[in-house]
Formats: structure tokens, sequence, C-alpha cells
């Protein structure tokens, strides 16, 4: 199969060059719950763990509207392709209309934390929570944390974390959204 750019996988691998991905060629871990549009499994964060020798991944399930975001667990696997679930919440648990993208992170002490976004029940904007624990398996939605909230940017959210560890300091990128600009009629 050519690529876009008129060079092959092996082609480009010839070069020097990083292969296009194909996705017919991916393995599929998790398929979606309903067929159509709007049915999904995704929004990943996935890591592996030298102490336990098991790779997890945190993923969202979501149908179409109104259900969105509705749940989102933390499955395991000692293959990197064949998952077990070992947690789960549901989007009630957080008083929210969407669970969105969120970050699974084993930190250097040992603990584990999911930096948690969705939908804020106080004002319908983007927020992002954090969970602890001592293991995947642990992480209970009634001892969340504020991370970042759409009014502690003067914006309309915050959300879908991705955190690394590099150098022993942590770092958090953010998607985030900022107040539409509104114009004032009479300069019109």
């Amino acid at each position: 199969m050519k690529a876009a750019t008129g060079v092959n996988a092996p082609e480009r691998k010839r070069m020097g060059m990083v292969p296009l991905f194909d996705p017919e060629e991916g393995t599929t871990i998790l398929s979606p719950d309903g067929k159509g549009p709007g049915y999904w499994k995704g929004a990943c964060s996935a890591l592996y763990d030298d102490e336990t020798g098991k790779f997890y991944l945190y993923y969202r399930i979501r149908s179409p509207r109104p259900m969105r975001g509705g749940e989102c667990r933390i499955a395991e696997s000692t293959d990197g392709i064949h998952f077990s679930d070992v947690w789960f919440a549901k989007k009630e648990e957080f008083s929210t209309t969407s669970i969105e993208r969120s970050a699974l992170v084993k930190c250097l002490d040992g603990k584990w934390r999911l930096y948690i976004s969705y939908v804020d029940p106080a004002d319908n904007r983007w927020r992002t929570d954090l969970l602890e624990a001592n293991d995947p398996k642990s992480f209970r939605p009634e001892t969340r944390r504020k991370v970042l909230t759409a009014e502690d940017i003067n914006g309309e959210g915050v959300k879908d974390p991705v955190v690394f560890i590099i150098g022993g300091m942590y770092y958090m990128i953010l998607s985030y959204a900022t107040k539409p600009v509104v114009q004032d009629e009479d300069k019109l």
C-alpha cells in the first residue's frame, strides 16, 4: 500500500524514515459496545509497570448522545494485547454528563494517580480532578480533589490531561478552551 507521500512503508524504512501507521496492520484491543457513529472505546492512557510486570490501560466508553462518555475503566494485561478490567466508574459517580480523556500515572513514590477529566456539574464546563490510590484497582471517585477548573483559567474548560515524569519532575499537558470573544454591537 502506498502512503500519501508516494513512498510505501518498506521503502520509508529502507530510507531510514519512520514508517507510516497502517491501521489495517494493527491489532484491535477493545471493540465498541455498539455499531455506528458515536460508539467507541478510547481516549486511552497506557503504561507498563516494571514492579508488577503488567500493562495498564485507562479508557472511556462512549455511546451516541445523550449518553456520551458514560463510563471509564482501567484494565491490566501481561502481554499488552489481552486486557481484563480491574476498575470502573460511571458518570453518575461524578454527577456529570460526560467523562473525558484522563491520565493514569504511577508516581515515583509508588502511588497511583488518575487525573480525570469530566464535564463539571456546577457549570457544564470541563474540569480535571485527581484520584490517588495504592494500586489501580482502588481509585474512589468520592475522594477526588480539584486540579483545575474552567473558572480557574477564566475559560470554557480544561480537559484531556497527559502527564509525563521526566528527570524526577511531573509535567502535565491539558487541552483548554478560552471564552468566546463577545463583540460590542454598538461598535459594529
